[in-house]
């Protein structure tokens, strides 16, 4: 995910979290407050890609938000190779 521009209530009240894979934990890959200067880039290393978002907010303070663009690559995999291989009956 690349964030173009972030502004939210600094401090702890408003921020969003962005976790490494599917399960929301103790340890976010980051969590964004205030004003982030972008472009700013958050890429996954979990097996399957994944990153989960976790936005909380008081009602107290409205801030501009943020704009990101998601984006998805292939996944590398290594090509299993057979052998002893015989030809298939007709």
């Amino acid at each position: 995910v690349t964030f173009s521009s972030f502004v939210s209530e600094s401090g702890a009240l408003d921020g969003l979290a962005i976790y490494n894979g599917t399960q929301v934990d103790l340890n976010p890959l980051v969590v964004l407050t205030g004003t982030v200067s972008g472009p700013v880039t958050y890429t996954s290393s979990a097996p399957g890609g994944e990153l989960t978002f976790a936005f909380n907010s008081d009602d107290f303070v409205n801030a501009a938000g943020w704009v990101a663009t998601l984006g998805c690559e292939p996944q590398q995999v290594n090509p299993v190779c057979a052998t002893n291989l015989s030809p298939a009956d007709e």
